[in-house]
């Protein structure tokens, strides 16, 4: 079901942010990166962290739901962050929102991707 969600959201957000998520300098936006945040952090079961050199295995790993579920979040996160992470490069209407964006999630979202990024082995 995570994943349906986490789906649905980066495809709906795919090209522009819907006006509702970027009111209030992103304020309807946090229960979002909340939750895309706490899968991102969720734990993974120990028998798929556990290094192996089994090619067959590492695909098996790759194909559980656990990593799926983390890679959507991932890319709806890394999305919304090279779109809206620096006021600069965003639509002059979506100024006021990019920066509030950067203030208040750049640097947990960053935290999350680095901690995902150095727990896979492959």
């Amino acid at each position: 079901m995570l994943y349906l969600i986490a789906k649905i959201f980066y495809l709906s957000n795919q090209l522009k942010i819907s006006p509702y998520l970027s009111d209030n300098k992103g304020a309807n936006l946090d229960p979002w990166i909340l939750l895309l945040k706490t899968i991102m952090d969720r734990p993974v079961p120990e028998s798929l962290e556990s290094p192996t050199e089994d090619m067959d295995e590492i695909e098996k790993r790759d194909k559980h739901v656990c990593w799926k579920i983390k890679g959507i979040a991932s890319q709806c996160t890394y999305r919304l962050f090279s779109k809206y992470g620096n006021p600069k490069f965003s639509d002059e209407s979506l100024e006021e929102f990019s920066g509030a964006f950067k203030e208040k999630y750049a640097l947990p979202l960053l935290e999350s991707h680095l901690q995902l990024f150095l727990k896979r082995k492959t």
